[in-house]
């Protein structure tokens, strides 16, 4: 079930990518732990239909690692369609981290 919802709320975003804490936020469950939302997320990585990356951050204030994820388009050939969700995941990253440190000022 979460999955589905998971799935549902990735589609619905379209070309933008989601952090982990922003689908656990949308979900709206103040019950849901982040740790589910990463093994639904891992499983959907598996079977094809999200692509999920870890991605680091080389600044020590930051996690070690940031999930990011974005739904593979099932109406596009398999490669395109996982290229472009590699795309829009790191795009999704560069642009946060390029505003982190553009606010980002260590003491």
């Amino acid at each position: 079930m979460r999955q589905a919802a998971i799935l549902e709320l990735l589609r619905s975003r379209g070309a933008e990518a989601c952090f982990l804490g922003e689908v656990v936020a949308s979900l709206g469950d103040p019950g849901l732990r982040p740790e589910e939302v990463e093994a639904c997320l891992r499983q959907l990585h598996q079977e094809g239909q999200v692509w999920l990356e870890e991605c680091a951050a080389p600044d020590p204030h930051l996690p070690p690692r940031i999930l990011v994820a974005s739904a593979i388009d099932p109406s596009l050939p398999a490669g395109a369609a996982r290229d472009a969700a590699r795309s829009r995941v790191q795009n999704a990253f560069d642009a946060w981290f390029r505003e982190f440190l553009m606010s980002h000022r260590c003491v």
